[in-house]
């Protein structure tokens, strides 16, 4: 069975155990029907802070794309997303070293919808 069959036969089930799915997000969501989702929680790959497989998010060559990238992510997870959901991203303050010196850089994402 594939993972939309199993995802589709959760929700129509009477299931009270939560379904947890690992994968690749770009490819998981689109098989999601919208507004079927209570919780959504993530900790997506940092910008250029680990080694990913070369084609993943976070080997952007630049921090907007990066960013652009997490948008559309975060808006396809917002169409999954019960009116009533949640989603929660783990991300984390670091230092970016320039050649001045280190300065603080805060990751932030505008709104989704």
């Amino acid at each position: 069975m594939g993972v939309s069959h199993s995802i589709e036969d959760y929700l129509h089930s009477p299931a009270l155990e939560p379904l947890l799915v690992n994968g690749d997000a770009f490819e998981l969501l689109p098989l999601i029907p919208s507004a079927s989702i209570d919780l959504i929680l993530t900790s997506p790959p940092y910008f250029q802070k680990r080694d990913y497989p070369s084609s993943s998010l976070g080997n952007e060559s630049n921090y907007q794309d990066y960013l652009d990238a997490l948008m559309t992510l975060f808006k396809e997870v917002y169409r999954v997303l019960k009116p009533s959901g949640s989603f929660l991203a783990e991300s984390w303050r670091f230092l970016y070293r320039q050649a001045s010196g280190a300065s603080s850089l805060s990751i932030g994402y505008p709104a989704c919808r």
